[in-house]
């Protein structure tokens, strides 16, 4: 019955196209440590196996979510040196429960990072730098109130979570500019900086909300340097490529049709090169250059997980 349980709910986040990629990893991190709960004892081997082969269908669930295959991955190499089936589930379950207990601290550690990288900046422009940019900014207002930061950032359609952060920031005091999301491409020149988020990061390139890559091209263009918000959890190694062709949203967010000759996209991603980044802000500060490449190489993918 567990079995059948943990199975139905995976593929209902396969099914769910609305769900933040927080709230995602904390449902992840909870249904693995209900189904190695209940897991039933076997065979070193046998455990070994069936932890692998339910972690593989997470990842393959929300393959273009890198907190959800780090989380994974980190929980395999965790119990890879277990000696007991009853060790296994053990190791696997601790790594789980301590990555919820570290949330917390590490999303403080990348907000105090993140503030102290823009807070040279009296002007800047966030595109898809979500909850952490918005924690930040509204640090460096406290820091700072006779003088915030003025942001200009965009609506962020089709989920409109650019309207959010410009609502939540001008209602702290802070000068907020919005438009439509063409109009970054306008504003930029008059920028000193580009500031944007990140999906997934590896060797091969920054995987962000779709528009990233144009705008920051446009960016390298005016010689304007280029930050990107980075949680370390968020970081991959090379040997895992986010399918980015694959990371559809609902249709439905732009319209609903029945015309058989009318296709509704809603893609969902894009790729920047990394050397397009003048630094990478995570929560051990700024990373640019061999630095964030040695910090990339270091992300070893658990042998099991290849392919």
């Amino acid at each position: 019955m567990a079995r059948l349980n943990w199975q139905a709910r995976i593929a209902q986040l396969r099914r769910d196209q609305h769900i933040n990629i927080s709230e995602l990893t904390w449902r992840v991190a909870d249904l693995l440590i209900e189904a190695i709960s209940a897991h039933s004892a076997g065979s070193v081997s046998g455990t070994r196996r069936w932890l692998l082969d339910i972690g593989r269908q997470v990842i393959a669930a929300k393959p273009a979510a890198a907190p959800v295959f780090r989380l994974v991955n980190g929980m395999l190499w965790s119990a890879d040196g277990a000696d007991s089936a009853g060790d296994v589930r053990r190791a696997a379950i601790e790594h789980l429960v301590a990555y919820e207990a570290s949330v917390e601290q590490s999303t403080a550690r990348l907000v105090l990072q993140v503030s102290e990288a823009l807070a040279p900046y009296r002007r800047l422009m966030v595109y898809a730098g979500g909850d952490i940019a918005r924690r930040a900014l509204m640090m460096i207002a406290t820091m700072r109130p006779d003088s915030p930061p003025q942001l200009y950032c965009s609506e962020e359609r089709p989920g409109f979570t650019g309207l959010a952060l410009a609502s939540e920031l001008a209602a702290a005091g802070l000068p907020v500019t919005i438009g439509i999301d063409l109009a970054l491409f306008g504003w930029l020149p008059r920028m000193p900086v580009l500031v944007v988020g990140c999906e997934a990061l590896s060797r091969m390139g920054l995987v962000g909300r779709l528009g990233t890559a144009p705008l920051v091209a446009l960016a390298r263009e005016l010689e304007l340097p280029v930050l990107a918000i980075c949680p370390g959890n968020r970081m991959l190694p090379e040997e895992y490529a986010v399918d980015i062709a694959a990371a559809q949203g609902d249709p439905a967010q732009i319209m609903s049709t029945a015309d058989d000759n009318l296709t509704v996209s809603n893609a969902q991603l894009d790729i920047t090169p990394l050397e397009s980044m003048t630094a990478v802000i995570s929560e051990g500060g700024a990373l640019a250059g061999p630095e964030l490449r040695q910090a990339l190489a270091e992300i070893h993918i658990y042998p099991g997980l290849r392919g």
